[in-house]
């Protein structure tokens, strides 16, 4: 994404920045320093993978999709029976979450933005990448 992207749901680069920041806060304090954090879906594209509506029509709320880089994460979804391939997890949720200690995290995100949150986790940069499909890193105070 160009420089200063501002992704859907987000008013200006200072709210999307916070984000970040209290993301990679929340990871720090659940013990998990190796993450990268990138936003997918919607919020990137303005427009539905499913169906192809634009984000936030007709005042429905559109979620955000998280996309962690982070090994440690990665292998522990994998040890849990939570992976769909060799290189994402399936999208979680915040029950999904707790084996994590993520669950606050995520509902403190989803209440923040007054959206649905979910995370994927991925093993390496690369497995992001090579998906093929739009992405915005999350820059933040790591």
């Amino acid at each position: 994404m160009p420089p200063g992207f501002v992704p859907r749901g987000f008013a200006n680069r200072e709210a999307f920045e916070a984000f970040g920041d209290t993301l990679y806060r929340g990871f720090r304090r659940a013990g998990w320093t190796d993450v990268e954090l990138y936003l997918r879906g919607s919020a990137v594209t303005g427009y539905r993978w499913r169906d192809g509506r634009p984000f936030d029509e007709r005042g429905e709320r559109s979620d955000l999709d998280i996309a962690v880089v982070s090994r440690e994460l990665f292998e522990r979804a994998e040890r849990l029976g939570q992976v769909r391939n060799d290189r994402w997890s399936e999208p979680l949720k915040r029950k999904d979450l707790i084996p994590y200690n993520l669950e606050a995290l995520q509902k403190n995100i989803a209440q923040g933005t007054n959206r649905d949150i979910s995370f994927m986790f991925y093993r390496n940069t690369t497995s992001l990448t090579k998906r093929d499909q739009p992405y915005a890193k999350i820059e933040g105070t790591k």
